[in-house]
């Protein structure tokens, strides 16, 4: 399994984790709420849930990784997506 090491909000490095299984539709719609495990720290941006890879991205322009569309930055490698 992929394990990303940057956070998706603000790009910083962050210690590695796996990606989330929770949809954005799991989430938002249903009522999901990830598991303890499925969280990272940023030390910038403090605990956060892991993102959904799977979703419908774009390649990142720094590593080619697919980033979803609603990361701001790639969890592979820290850089601002689209």
């Amino acid at each position: 399994m992929d394990r990303l090491s940057y956070c998706v909000r603000c790009g910083h490095e962050a210690d590695p984790y796996p990606p989330g299984t929770l949809s954005d539709d799991d989430v938002f719609i249903h009522g999901m709420k990830p598991a303890p495990e499925e969280y990272y720290s940023c030390p910038r941006c403090g605990r956060q849930p892991a993102p959904f890879m799977q979703a419908t991205g774009q390649a990142c322009p720094n590593c080619a990784q697919i980033v979803p569309m609603t990361l701001a930055h790639c969890g592979y490698c820290g850089a601002k997506a689209g």
